[in-house]
């Protein structure tokens, strides 16, 4: 109860020891460690192999969009791309609602992108925006790879250039929503 009481204003530092300590007594309790695993995920603890504990062990009790999601950032903190990758399409395909889904076609567009799947990340991209309007995120992840392959495309300097009006457009795109 304590985490209840400590939990909002606590930060990582204060609630990752309490956690982890408590982890083999709870390991079995489906509603402790999805509380556990939510406040982490608020506090932004997710980069500790704390919450990855939690997380997995989540995943093997009871497979959910958001146990594999969990997982999937966690394999994006890790640089474990393709695993991240499979992790969100699993999220995907369980997810219960259009911003959730979106959320997880954003995770998976930035997975592809660290890949330099340029092609399927814009897709997911565009996808997830199209299921939540109003957010730039995905008109910006878009950007930066226009930006970051613009020395590949084209065949003089011209043309290589002209792709960051490309990238310029979904900047604004995003700004704009």
């Amino acid at each position: 109860q304590i985490e209840i009481l400590f939990g909002p204003v606590a930060s990582c530092e204060d609630l990752l020891p309490i956690y982890d300590s408590r982890f083999e007594e709870k390991q079995d309790d489906l509603t402790y460690l999805k509380r556990a695993a939510k406040m982490m995920d608020k506090k932004e603890c997710t980069d500790s192999e704390v919450f990855f504990k939690f997380s997995n062990r989540l995943y093997e009790l009871e497979p959910s969009a958001d146990a594999a999601y969990n997982l999937a950032k966690m394999s994006l903190v890790k640089s474990e791309y393709t695993k991240a990758i499979g992790y969100f399409n699993e999220a995907i395909e369980l997810a219960e609602t259009d911003e959730d889904k979106a959320k997880y076609l954003f995770g998976l567009a930035s997975a592809e992108s660290k890949l330099k799947r340029y092609s399927s990340a814009k897709a997911h991209a565009l996808e997830a925006a199209s299921l939540k309007p109003n957010w730039g995120d995905p008109y910006l992840l878009i950007g930066y790879m226009y930006a970051e392959d613009a020395g590949k495309c084209g065949s003089n300097d011209f043309e290589r250039k002209a792709v960051y009006w490309a990238a310029i457009d979904k900047f604004r795109k995003a700004k704009a929503v």
